[in-house]
């Protein structure tokens, strides 16, 4: 089965559950939908390349989507988890990354506690 004719099937199957609420609130509107629907299942059939403008199109639009939803759902991510986080954190004192000037110290250098056993079976 070619890419074009899964396009086909799976961007039919999607249209034909848009459709069906359509259908199912009596929208005057189904009709045309039904109309395209039919359209776009039979250049499935048997014209799959005609398919390639709607493809290029859908491909366009979930680009987008997808462009905006990462930006969106790593934004949420960072400023609802991980600021909290770090903002209690800080509050507590704690200082994962050993980043506080401490001018006693000579070096800031830690030693490496590995076993020969760790590195063999790091995980």
């Amino acid at each position: 089965m070619t890419e074009l004719k899964k396009f086909g099937f799976i961007f039919s199957g999607y249209y034909f559950a848009v459709l069906a609420f359509f259908i199912w609130h009596h929208h005057p509107i189904a009709l045309l939908a039904w109309t395209i629907l039919s359209i776009v299942l039979a250049c499935t059939f048997f014209f799959p390349y005609f398919l390639t403008p709607l493809k290029c199109l859908w491909d366009g639009i979930l680009k987008t989507l997808n462009y905006i939803n990462t930006r969106l759902l790593f934004g949420i991510l960072f400023f609802v988890i991980f600021t909290p986080i770090a903002l209690i954190k800080k509050l507590l004192g704690k200082d994962a990354m050993g980043l506080q000037y401490d001018p006693h110290l000579k070096t800031y250098r830690t030693d490496c506690r590995n076993t020969h056993n760790d590195l063999r079976r790091p995980y």
